[in-house]
């Protein structure tokens, strides 16, 4: 890749946009794994509605999965 293209890249502000890619959703959490924000289609891959994952411990399967991932989360 050229390096004005990852430049330029590196200066978009993708975490302001607002959305999510269509094939995914979003969960946040705190360090001690408590959801603090869902994203509005969380539903649709979970069945439960955002707003039932807030203030709640991440689930064990998916804690376990963050436990996998490398570096800090």
């Amino acid at each position: 890749m050229r390096k004005a293209f990852i430049a330029q890249c590196e200066q978009e502000a993708l975490h302001r946009s607002g959305m999510i890619h269509p094939h995914g959703a979003l969960l946040i959490c705190t360090a001690d794994l408590r959801v603090t924000h869902a994203s509005a289609n969380l539903a649709d891959y979970t069945g439960r509605p955002p707003v039932a994952w807030l203030g709640q411990p991440l689930p064990d399967e998916l804690a376990r999965l963050n436990a996998m991932l490398p570096g800090e989360v």
